[in-house]
């Protein structure tokens, strides 16, 4: 018996500290879970940016974001206009589906801080005479 009385206070202290690494585990497991929802909810926007604006094309999440969404662009404010340019990458193809998804949203006439945003893409100088080749 006061063999045990001895050990009471070291099996407090451990006591104390399991429970206090529950507690973490249990915050983890919870932020782990919000992570979840919003990586899923990013997934279906993404489908039905597809499915809506670029006419369904098959094209994985992985690509969506390699080929579409890493694209640079530049934004410029001129008086009642917010215009967004999207600089074409090399792959014609997908740049082509780029800009009649920019063509469909920009004809939504959507208005963002009284001013109506315009999508585009910017072909510069050398893309443009090809793109133009590859639209024909």
């Amino acid at each position: 018996m006061e063999e045990l009385k001895k050990r009471l206070p070291t099996l407090e202290t451990r006591k104390a500290e399991l429970e206090s690494r529950k507690e973490i585990y249990q915050a983890d497991t919870e932020l782990d879970q919000v992570m979840t929802v919003f990586k899923l909810g990013f997934a279906l926007i993404c489908e039905w940016v597809l499915r809506e604006y670029f006419g369904g094309m098959r094209l994985s999440l992985y690509g969506f974001m390699r080929y579409i969404l890493s694209l640079p662009g530049t934004r410029t404010l001129e008086g009642k206009l917010e215009h967004i340019r999207i600089k074409a990458s090399p792959n014609k193809e997908m740049m082509l589906a780029v800009e009649a998804a920019c063509e469909r949203v920009s004809a939504l006439g959507i208005v963002r801080n009284g001013r109506k945003v315009r999508l585009s893409v910017d072909w510069g100088s050398d893309a443009r005479m090809h793109g133009a080749k590859g639209a024909k």
